[in-house]
């Protein structure tokens, strides 16, 4: 007889692993809600110091500003309805705001408790608005609400609308008036509000300096918030390379004028006011061209030289021709290059570039010089800017680097700061001298003590402390290795001008230098160079990688590069 085996169930196996699956899920979001319960108390403490930032100078602090996840309510007594709306919208402004609950009193009367919408939001309103075919420009009664501290709750998509329009037909224009004679600033004009004023007023300030600042502004209620406002506090801050600046801005025009060192810098003035205050008034320049020995002012308000960039000049050899380039002042000081390009090499690649904005310069022939003594160097260049020249090249030896940097220093005198950038080139496998295995103990020490980084503060040429107790060790160092010579090399990232960049990282270079020596290094050992942003070692996108961008690094002249 055939017998017939009924298969086991396995209902029980696919049970078990959906439970095990339900579980799985509910204890990932639980981690999840965990982990955004904890995070919300720091999300929300940042978000209020950012604010705080934000408002700062406007007569409201920390104690005015609430917030709840990524909404902000402001409490607390204004002056003026064009205040109360003004600081809605700089807390708006600032990024990761949601949404601005409005619950400030004007003159000790509740307003209504109008919500403005963050920049993220307002292309979300427009679509809404769109969709269900109304306008944002459709009037609506205020409510008067009381100002509450009770848990905020985040609107709806269909309640993000517009707020209503404030009625500005019978309001006077702001108006603006700014002046600087000799490093001292009179601030004249008409505006809404106290908050308003603050704003122009610490701006000038930090500018010019507080002591260095007349306020003659004055405040009337029946003036309309002037929409120019951000506009104008970013271009004070750029009123840099203009001998006594002035600003005016009247009901739809604005004007800027002053003396600059050419017509090419006064274009480029006018330009950014255009950027900054075109959507609102009409923009003209009205700028007069300064003598050559004309000084101008400093950002802190102490004068300086006029600010002309130096000329700079790159003789190469790059695929077994010559190239120049490089940028000079006028057309006289290009033939003269080209002249004495020509006698020393005969043909060449001509890039070079004429702007007036640059200064003249006295060591063109001496550089072409210099550039005809490396013909037989490999891949020879010379660069200079800024008041260095960096020789370049393929050597065969130290010996033969420190004679070709010898006989440039003998040609260019104290003129530019030479500096000795050939590459070493070895045949085959030689065994370490005893000088370079001394100066491999070194570089090593170096690098272990000096790993830490030297970190200077913004825009500045002086070192943190915790940065020179770095240094206090690689002083040592050095005086435990005698006789190494030692490039010190500033680099900083991309933000602002790549010129101030430059003299900027030349500057903490000579820094690093002036303090190994205060500490019994000698001079004779250190040579500083800045290489302001053009040897990036990590991404200039990033935060962290702008951070690594900015250090000083210690390179050996014994090392090939």
């Amino acid at each position: 007889m055939q017998t017939i085996r009924k298969a086991p169930s396995r209902a029980g196996g696919v049970g078990t692993t959906l439970s095990l699956l339900v579980l799985g899920v509910l204890l990932t979001l639980a981690a999840l809600l965990f982990c955004l319960n904890h995070l919300r108390a720091d999300i929300e403490s940042d978000l209020s110091s950012r604010v705080a930032t934000a408002l700062d100078g406007t007569g409201l602090g920390p104690g005015n500003i609430a917030v709840e996840g990524l909404d902000v309510t402001l409490t607390g007594a204004i002056e003026t309805d064009v205040a109360r709306k003004e600081m809605a919208n700089l807390t708006g402004s600032v990024f990761g705001v949601a949404r601005v609950y409005n619950n400030l009193t004007v003159g000790g009367q509740t307003q209504s408790n109008d919500d403005t919408q963050s920049d993220t939001e307002k292309q979300l309103s427009a679509t809404l608005l769109a969709d269900t075919g109304e306008t944002s420009t459709k009037t609506q009664e205020p409510t008067p609400q009381t100002p509450t501290t009770e848990p905020l709750v985040i609107a709806e998509p269909s309640d993000v609308v517009a707020g209503a329009p404030t009625d500005t037909q019978a309001l006077s224009p702001s108006s603006l008036q700014i002046a600087v004679k000799n490093g001292q600033a009179t601030v004249k004009g008409i505006v809404p509000d106290n908050a308003v004023a603050a704003r122009i007023k610490g701006a000038v300030e930090q500018k010019f300096g507080k002591d260095n600042v007349a306020d003659e502004l004055s405040v009337f209620a029946g003036t309309a918030s002037p929409g120019w406002l951000n506009g104008v506090v970013t271009l004070i801050d750029q009123l840099d390379d203009i001998s006594n600046p002035a600003l005016k801005i009247t009901a739809d025009e604005a004007t800027v004028s002053g003396i600059v060192s050419s017509e090419t810098l006064g274009v480029q003035k006018t330009k950014l006011a255009e950027r900054l205050l075109g959507n609102q008034l009409t923009v003209t320049g009205n700028f007069g061209i300064a003598d050559r020995n004309t000084t101008l002012p400093a950002p802190e308000t102490k004068t300086r030289a006029i600010t002309r960039r130096p000329a700079s000049l790159k003789i190469r050899e790059l695929d077994n021709s010559i190239r120049l380039s490089g940028i000079v002042s006028s057309t006289e000081d290009a033939d003269k290059v080209r002249s004495e390009m020509g006698l020393a090499f005969g043909n060449f690649d001509d890039e070079l570039i004429i702007d007036d904005s640059v200064a003249t310069a006295d060591w063109f022939t001496d550089a072409v010089g210099v550039s005809a003594d490396l013909k037989t160097v490999p891949n020879f260049s010379v660069s200079i800017n800024s008041g260095q020249m960096l020789l370049g090249g393929e050597v065969t030896s130290r010996d033969q680097s420190r004679e070709l940097q010898s006989k440039a220093t003998e040609r260019i005198g104290d003129k530019l700061v030479i500096v000795n950038n050939y590459t070493v080139m070895q045949s085959g496998t030689i065994a370490d001298s005893s000088e370079e295995l001394a100066a491999r103990q070194f570089k090593q020490a170096l690098d272990d003590t000096s790993s830490p980084g030297i970190v200077f503060n913004k825009n500045s040429a002086i070192p943190t402390e915790e940065s020179t107790v770095v240094l206090d060790k690689i002083a040592e160092v050095f005086l435990q290795f005698e006789g190494q010579v030692v490039e010190i090399s500033g680099h900083t990232d991309t933000s602002g001008d790549a010129l101030a960049n430059l003299e900027l990282s030349k500057k903490r270079a000579v820094a690093v230098r002036d303090y190994l020596v205060s500490k019994d290094v000698p001079t004779n050992q250190l040579r500083p160079i800045g290489y302001g942003e053009t040897k990036p070692v990590a991404d200039n996108t990033t935060a962290e990688g702008r951070s690594v961008n900015r250090r000083i690094e210690f390179n050996l002249e014994v090392e090939s590069r």
